[in-house]
């Protein structure tokens, strides 16, 4: 009988068995020292911090594997630096409430599309609530208003790169011992991986034509896809030249950009589909004109006095036949951090009447 061959032995056939490694199934991070909330860097996925909650929201999303609702919660979080946004799954039942101090583990520090800073806890993330306290929050400090760059064109690429890299080398290092081994065999042996060194080179050929073809692909979807996003890419969505006055706003029209003080605010709840909504409700004015306003909270508050851009609003003409603009599904609205010198609060747009006819179209009396 042959006998059974461990690791580090030599079976009869001369060939030396390589210890394997087996791949550790989770990877823990390290944790780090906790930072203050006006010190957490977007993209850093591995940060530790202590905040006490300002606002928050319990939302339903589908559900999970036992058929129960999926709980997320949203809301604002400060300490005496400054607030974030954050939007995050409720990890072990826990669900906190306002001025709650809760401590966060490897949270996520992510970035949305429109381009604001907000925490999430992922997979080897937590929170939890402490017995601490926080006697003063700075509100007026906001990072998640701040729009943040995106990334770099190609440094997603740039990474995947790197880590195929690192592989390769890892592979050239296991060949390296394998050849190594190979010099201490019998002659069968050197064959053996002379042929192994052939057919490696010929998978190297064909690996090169390949990186060649996809190289070539590459460089054609990029210029394709620079050539769509140079297409699809328009001005600023914030740029002053993307602005319409508010005096030239007309009912029917959709898709303009509306800068302005607002006051006058009032909020509001409504049932929709079964839930209860948020509304804001007010006027806003610039140096042209003043307009009524009326839409359900999307993430952000209002408050009087706040600088408001709105962006792709809809200019509507309620059942009275007066004008005002809403925020519907594609459009959005952001604080600024500027101040407004000169409204006009007297020409009111929603004080003239129009006569609603058949067909929808609003029309002057």
């Amino acid at each position: 009988m042959a006998e059974q061959v461990t690791n580090n032995q030599v079976s009869p056939q001369g060939e030396q068995k390589p210890k394997v490694q087996k791949r550790p199934r989770t990877v823990q991070l390290e944790s780090k020292d906790p930072v203050k909330i006006a010190d957490l860097q977007p993209r850093n996925n591995n940060s530790n911090f202590v905040g006490k909650v300002i606002e928050v929201q319990v939302l339903e999303k589908g559900n999970n594997k036992q058929g129960n609702p999926r709980k997320f919660l949203k809301g604002l979080i400060g300490d005496d630096t400054g607030v974030v946004r954050f939007d995050l799954a409720v990890k072990n039942d826990v669900v906190f409430k306002v001025d709650d101090v809760v401590s966060f583990d490897k949270a996520m520090n992510k970035v949305n599309k429109d381009g604001h800073h907000y925490i999430e806890v992922k997979r080897f993330g937590k929170y939890e609530i402490t017995n601490g306290s926080i006697a003063a929050v700075k509100t007026d400090n906001n990072i998640s208003t701040k729009i943040i760059p995106p990334l770099p064109e190609g440094e997603k690429k740039q990474k995947i790169i790197k880590k195929s890299n690192n592989k390769q080398n890892n592979n050239g290092k296991v060949n390296n011992n394998n050849n190594n081994n190979g010099d201490n065999n019998t002659n069968n042996n050197g064959n053996k991986m002379n042929n192994r060194t052939n057919n490696y080179r010929k998978q190297n050929n064909n690996q090169q034509r390949k990186n060649n073809n996809n190289n070539n692909s590459n460089n054609n979807n990029t210029n394709n896809s620079q050539n769509y996003k140079n297409y699809k890419q328009k001005p600023k969505r914030f740029h002053q030249a993307l602005l319409t006055p508010i005096k030239n706003l007309k009912p029917g029209q959709n898709g303009q950009t509306v800068k302005g003080k607002v006051f006058d605010v009032q909020s509001y709840q409504k049932t929709i589909k079964n839930r209860e909504a948020t509304f804001f409700k007010g006027r806003v004015a610039d140096d042209t004109a003043n307009i009524n306003f009326d839409f359900m909270m999307k993430e952000k508050t209002i408050s009087e006095g706040d600088m408001v851009i709105f962006t792709n609003i809809m200019n509507k003409v309620s059942e009275t036949g007066h004008h005002y603009i809403v925020v519907g599904k594609y459009g959005n609205y952001s604080v600024l951090n500027e101040k407004q010198i000169n409204i006009n609060e007297q020409e009111n747009k929603s004080s003239i009447e129009y006569a609603i006819s058949s067909s929808n179209n609003a029309t002057k009396q």
